[in-house]
């Protein structure tokens, strides 16, 4: 399937009120992968926007150009998440049996550890490694809800980050995962799946894995995040403070000059 379909539309439900998003050209929104669109899709927000693949350039080209109502996501009823937005209900099809606490343990150990090999084994035998059937990331650390992302930005594990993203944002997982799902319930899914790893809070003191990667001053963590059009990057925390103002505040001897980044 993935070598028919190459290119990814973003179709948009509703005109932008917006008006450099009225008058930005359709072509922007056509990329040559699924990849490059999720990053994009937060810029389209206040138009409802989905994802669908295309064979040809000119397919994708031709749909982007159209409002589209979007198709209710397949399976049972939605349900309202705790950021306000709709989430898919689990599907009873799942092929793939929940994990213990300590099996998603060796997990977490296998990010602080950048052990690739063992995080790759893992997810290869059970993709709810990463995902739960209704949609959310994986748990990874019970006491403080931290999710994958959390543990590699906290501990400044840049490659166990950019790997974690790529399966999230790959084809494989979701295709596991839904194997009877059609190919933009999929697309949907996994756009829902990434804005939750990129801006889920932890338990307490309310921190994004930006505000983790900014507060220990791993500054490769936070470039590589914001790199997403996803990241909320005026999110606040329990104290009410955004990832810039927390930056640095957990390191021994500040950096400045990684502070002033």
């Amino acid at each position: 399937m993935h070598g028919i379909m190459e290119y990814a539309a973003i179709i948009l439900s509703r005109p932008p009120d917006d008006e450099s998003l009225a008058n930005a050209p359709t072509e922007e929104r056509v990329f040559k992968s699924k990849e490059e669109a999720l990053k994009t899709m937060k810029k389209w927000k206040e138009c409802a926007p989905r994802m669908k693949m295309f064979a040809t350039f000119e397919e994708a080209l031709e749909s982007a150009k159209n409002i589209v109502k979007p198709p209710e996501v397949e399976g049972p009823d939605q349900t309202d998440d705790s950021n306000g937005g709709k989430k898919a209900a689990p599907t009873e099809g799942c092929p793939y049996s929940g994990l213990k606490p300590q099996e998603l343990k060796q997990l977490k150990d296998a990010i602080n550890n950048e052990n690739v090999e063992k995080f790759e084994e893992l997810v290869a035998s059970n993709p709810r490694y990463l995902m739960t059937p209704c949609d959310q990331p994986s748990i990874l650390h019970s006491g403080t809800r931290s999710n994958g992302l959390h543990v590699a930005a906290q501990s400044g594990k840049l490659k166990m980050a950019e790997l974690l993203l790529d399966h999230i944002t790959g084809p494989s997982l979701m295709e596991r995962m839904y194997p009877n799902d059609s190919e933009e319930s999929r697309a949907n899914r996994q756009e829902y799946l990434l804005d939750l790893y990129l801006n889920m809070p932890k338990k307490g003191d309310f921190d994004t894995p930006l505000h983790q990667a900014s507060k220990w001053g791993h500054w490769p963590i936070v470039k590589f995040l914001v790199e997403f059009s996803s990241c909320d990057t005026a999110r606040k925390n329990k104290e009410g403070l955004t990832p810039a103002e927390v930056a640095c505040s957990r390191m021994g001897n500040s950096d400045q000059d990684v502070k002033s980044k």
